[in-house]
């Protein structure tokens, strides 16, 4: 999605449009079920932050993110699988890391040989 908010140029009457950026991330969920958090936090100033999942985990899996100064996350995804997206309209000026669920389906599957726990995606914000 590329979506930016539109600014008002100090002094000039001009709109501009925020710059927004977007990361290729990756990570691995825990087989086990419980929620992974990644340790890299990215800065974002304003607007909305979009998720497309590139590569998803078997049968799918959960995003959130937590912001670095307090601790609130912003709102898990329903699952997401290859190709899926999630978008957060209004999310606060911080900085924020991206968390991962793989769905219980998945972890009944950890013993299946094949099942996939690696997810990459383009990370928006």
């Amino acid at each position: 999605m590329a979506s930016a908010i539109a600014v008002l140029a100090m002094g000039t009457g001009i709109a501009t449009a925020a710059a927004q950026t977007t990361y290729n991330i990756s990570g691995q969920t825990n087989t086990g079920g419980s929620v992974v958090t990644y340790g890299t936090y990215r800065s974002h100033v304003s607007g909305p932050i979009t998720l497309q999942i590139t590569a998803g985990v078997t049968n799918g899996a959960q995003y959130n993110m937590i912001s670095q100064s307090s601790g609130n996350t912003v709102g898990w995804t329903g699952t997401l699988n290859a190709g899926g997206q999630a978008s957060w309209a209004s999310v606060l000026t911080g900085s924020y890391a991206m968390q991962a669920q793989q769905n219980s389906s998945s972890v009944l599957q950890k013993t299946v040989t094949g099942c996939n726990n690696t997810w990459s995606a383009n990370f928006t914000m």
